[in-house]
Order: structure tokens, then sequence, then C-alpha cells
């Protein structure tokens, strides 16, 4: 559902704003990437009752991981130790709560973040359908290796230091990653992107008259 909502924003901003850009119809432009963000921002709120209902239910969809549920079950013996059915019936069943709490506590951010996510994702198809498209994948490309770091940096400290839980590494993760993006936010107001591309390269007419007029000469 998240995704997917990803590929609307992104053919709706390419087409009511990229269309009015290359028309030279700027005010228009960005009077649409306004009313889009706030409409996203609204789609967000609107998807969050369903996120928290799969949150809610997580816990009891059992059958995710029915083939965790009967690997374990099967184990008879562990570093030496024969385990009894039972034991490995009791096994399979912690595994399986174990593995649902982690979907259901990784599902959380996405109620806190999906409305601001999918307003600064708008800001950032906007953004890439100007003159500073450039620009946006400078970004990316230096939030991509930093996040990178940021893996590199939780495995260390994983391994080392402190045991985090799946949930926990996740959420870490997906924090930074919003707090960057607020760099996509402040570059949508701060900076003139919304400008018809092809008028920035387009050269003048008479240029070229006047090219002609001296070869002639």
């Amino acid at each position: 559902m998240f995704l997917s909502s990803l590929e609307s924003v992104t053919a709706t901003v390419g087409i009511f704003v990229g269309w009015n850009l290359g028309k030279n119809k700027i005010e228009d432009a960005k009077k649409h990437a306004h009313q889009i963000k706030l409409f996203n921002c609204f789609v967000g709120v609107g998807i969050i009752p369903f996120i928290i209902a799969f949150v809610v239910a997580a816990p009891y969809l059992t059958f995710l991981t029915s083939g965790e549920y009967i690997r374990v079950s099967n184990i008879r013996e562990f570093n030496g130790v024969t385990i009894s059915e039972t034991q490995a019936l009791i096994n399979a069943t912690n595994a399986q709560a174990y593995i649902l709490k982690n979907v259901q506590l990784n599902i959380v951010p996405y109620v806190l973040l999906t409305p601001l996510w999918l307003w600064i994702y708008t800001s950032i198809v906007a953004l890439s359908q100007g003159k500073r498209s450039t620009i946006v994948g400078i970004i990316d490309a230096a939030i991509n290796i930093f996040m990178l770091g940021v893996q590199l940096i939780l495995w260390a400290i994983n391994a080392n230091v402190y045991r985090f839980e799946v949930w926990q590494a996740f959420w870490i993760f997906t924090l930074v990653e919003i707090s960057l993006s607020c760099i996509y936010e402040i570059l949508y107001y701060k900076i003139s992107w919304s400008q018809n591309i092809v008028n920035i390269h387009k050269k003048d007419p008479r240029d070229a008259d006047n090219l002609e007029v001296v070869k002639s000469k």
C-alpha cells in the first residue's frame, strides 16, 4: 500500500506540475504542487486506520509464519541436547510469536510517519520536475551513502555493544532517514525550482541570425 502510494504521487506530480512547467504556467505549477502536498498528507492520514488495524491484527496472523513454525517444531536436537515433542512445539510457538512481534513493531513507524513522508516525497518529486533535478540527484546519493554508514554503525553496535531487537534497529534507521529527508522540504521552500527547464537551455534565435550574417560577410 505504501509503495503504491509513492508511485501514485510520482504520476500525479508529473502530470499536474511537470505539465504546467512545460507550458510556462509557473504559478499554476506551484499551486498544484502545494495542493498535491496537502492532498497526499490527508491520504496518509486516511491510510493510518488501516495500518493500525494491521498492527493490532499482526500477532494473530500466524499463517504468515507457518513455515517457520513447522521448521522449528521439527528440530529435535540442539547442541547435543534432545528436545521433546512438547518442548519443540513450545519453541515453535515462541519463534512464531517473536517474528510476529517484530512485524508488528516494524509497522508502527508507518502509523506515525506516513503523512509526513508523503508530504516530503511530494516535495522531492516536485523539485525533480524543475531546474533543480540535479540537486535532488546529488542529495539522494549523499543520503544513500550516509544511510549506508548508519547501517554499518548499527551493525557494529549490534555486534559489539548492544544487541538490538530487529524493530529497534528499524526504528532508528527510519527516524534518521526521515530527519535527513527534511532537507528536501527546506529546498522546496528556499530555492527557485519551479522553472521550465526547456527555457533555461533555449538559445535566443537572434543569436543564430547574427551568426549567419557574420558568415555571409
